[in-house]
Formats: structure tokens, sequence, C-alpha cells
């Protein structure tokens, strides 16, 4: 299983992996209600929309929508380079991809709407502020970039540690951003860190 996520109503649990399919499950049961194998590649990440209506899949240069009911595909497009991560606003209107760069997308169109670049590095997380209004990016260098969804503006960057940042999330009021990564070499150490964004000014990183 290369991703899991659990509906906003914490009734279904959705996975998937290197099979090519996507399978949901009665979360209390843990019994399958429904597998999508119509992909064309790995999924590396998914996520819901916060209505629970729809589903996002990132995999091999495309991402894909699925009506989650149905689960019938209602939306795919290309990317300029594979998709580790994808994260969606809770309206479903925004998904945000990292690849080589952190990809901001219109999920009705399938338009690119902006390319961040995290300095060169390539992005390996991605994930967005509860209230729908920032972007936090993990990337290779070992840093973490959060950016304004709107303007696309950097905010600020911090410093996570040595090793590639592979996951980052907010906290549920969007105070805190959680980041877990470590060396790429086997037997270093792998870290969680949490920052707390309130107290995030420009001596915490570049701007």
């Amino acid at each position: 299983m290369t991703a899991g996520v659990f509906t906003p109503d914490g009734k279904l649990v959705v996975t998937a992996g290197g099979d090519k399919s996507i399978r949901i499950w009665d979360a209390a049961t843990a019994r399958e209600v429904k597998k999508i194998s119509d992909q064309v590649g790995a999924v590396r990440s998914i996520a819901i929309s916060g209505d629970g209506t729809r589903l996002i899949s990132a995999g091999d240069n495309s991402l894909d929508v699925w009506d989650l009911a149905t689960g019938k595909g209602t939306q795919s497009w290309k990317t300029p380079s594979p998709s580790r991560q994808i994260a969606l606003s809770k309206d479903g209107k925004r998904a945000v991809s990292a690849g080589k760069d952190v990809y901001v997308w219109d999920v009705e169109t399938g338009k690119l709407v902006k390319t961040l670049e995290p300095i060169g590095k390539d992005a390996l997380s991605v994930a967005l502020s509860p209230d729908g209004r920032r972007i936090a990016s993990g990337a290779s260098d070992g840093r973490v970039y959060l950016w304004d969804l709107e303007s696309g503006a950097l905010l600020t960057t911090l410093a996570d540690g040595k090793g590639p940042v592979e996951a980052v999330a907010f906290s549920p009021t969007g105070r805190y951003l959680l980041t877990a990564g470590g060396g790429d070499k086997p037997g270093d150490e792998y870290v969680v860190r949490r920052f707390d964004l309130l107290s995030v000014d420009s001596r915490a990183g570049e701007k």
C-alpha cells in the first residue's frame, strides 16, 4: 500500500498501491466496499474532498478525479512530472501536487494555475492548510517551504533537517505543521518535527 486516507465522516477508508487499483473499505468492518481498477499506473497518493464526494489520485504523470459513490472517473489530465503527493482543498476546487516542482491545479478544468519552485530542489510532499490559504511543501534539500495559495508567494522557509522531507501535515487548527523525513542513507535517523506557525517570522527561515 502506497497511500491511505479516511473519508471526512470517518466511515470509509480509501487505499491505493502499486497494483494499479484503488480500494474503498468500510472502516468499522474492514470489508471491501468497492474497487477501482482502471488505473493506467501505480497510485502514489490520494486525497478526498471536504464533502466526501470526490477522490483525486496521483500517479505516473497523471492526476485522476473519481466519483467516490460510483467509482467512476470524471476527470484526468497529464502532469509535467510524476506526482509524489497530492492535496485537495476542502471545497474540491484546487488540487496541489508535488513533483519536480509544486503544481496548483483547477480541478474542474484540469488547468495548471501555478508552478511553485522550491529553490531548485525537488518537491517530495505537500499539504494544504485547513483554511485553504497556505501550501506547505517538503523538499529533497531538507527544507519545508510555506506558500500563499492565492498569490503563489513564498512566505517562509523552515529548516527541517539534513535529509529529504517526505511528509508534511497541518494540525486541524492550522497552528502547527508536522514534518517527517530523514537521511537518504541506510541507518540514518528518521525524524518527526513540529513547527508552531504562530511563532514563525523572518528569523525562522528564508524569505
